[in-house]
């Protein structure tokens, strides 16, 4: 006859030595030297060292009971980690380019942008930046761009760039006051407008359109409550009845577009559109 009992206490006991050795430095290790074995076949060990070393690798789990060390009828779900490395954008846009002008320039500016629609510019003395040096390795390896470091400073994202970049009539639009309005439009009309444009300008692809549809992918891209996009047969309520998306027209052809911006995702929709070319003049 099983012991049923004994089986038990040694499932009980199996689990916690896994849910020690994932929480582990040894499988982090296991896991970077894995990652820098593969990728150094296409990219420097330099450039691979440098971000890595950036990195946090974090398993979560949720267990309906976990109580001094017991783990009684245990389900777990695997969380993908919260992002790890801070959105660098260039201007120009392509990496190598920057990189010429910054060999030749010694020096560029950094802007942060801040949760709360702060932004500030720092310096970036480049003397010592040679051709063998990586752009993006040296600016993940500042302080505060480092992993946890930038999520507690409240930084939204950095965009890095020679000279007087707010000059660049590619860039995307300037606020026009403190009221955040581009071109006499506040944030809700903005969207609608710029998301019907871009689609008809065909940068919005079916992938996107995918990808809008899910909440997770929602909450990152834009921080927020609701998928960007809901299908048209499926209710534009919320659980508790509330209307969550603009009923007056669908969007994408077949989607209605959410109606729940605020003032802080006004950074979070112009980095998206600018990620898709879409781009105009401020008025």
């Amino acid at each position: 006859m099983i012991d049923i009992n004994s089986r038990k206490n040694t499932n009980q006991m199996n689990e916690k030595i896994i849910i020690d050795f994932i929480h582990s430095n040894q499988l982090k290790n296991k896991i970077n030297k894995f990652v820098n074995e593969i990728l150094i076949q296409t990219f420097k060990k330099d450039l691979i060292d440098d971000i890595i070393s950036t990195l946090e690798i974090d398993i979560n789990f949720k267990t309906n009971n976990m109580k001094n060390n017991k783990v009684e009828n245990s389900k777990y779900i695997l969380e993908p980690s919260k992002d790890s490395l801070l959105p660098i954008y260039f201007e120009p846009k392509n990496e190598d380019d920057f990189k010429q002008k910054l060999l030749i320039s010694k020096s560029a500016n950094i802007e942060i942008f801040y949760n709360d629609n702060r932004s500030e510019v720092k310096k970036w003395k480049a003397n010592r930046f040679k051709d063998s040096s990586s752009v993006i390795g040296n600016l993940r390896s500042r302080l505060e761009f480092r992993n946890g470091n930038w999520q507690e400073r409240n930084i939204s994202y950095v965009k890095v760039y020679i000279g007087d970049y707010k000059q660049n009539e590619n860039r995307v639009p300037i606020m026009t006051n403190k009221k955040r309005e581009v071109n006499g439009m506040k944030i809700g009309k903005f969207v609608k407008h710029s998301f019907d444009e871009a689609y008809s300008l065909g940068l919005i692809s079916e992938k996107e359109i995918t990808n809008l549809q899910n909440s997770d992918y929602s909450k990152k891209i834009f921080n927020s409550n609701f998928e960007i996009l809901r299908y048209k047969k499926i209710s534009i309520k919320d659980n508790t009845g509330i209307s969550r998306y603009y009923n007056q027209k669908l969007f994408c052809k077949d989607y209605y577009l959410t109606s729940q911006w605020i003032e802080t995702q006004w950074d979070l929709y112009l980095r998206w559109l600018d990620s898709l070319g879409y781009s105009f003049k401020a008025q």
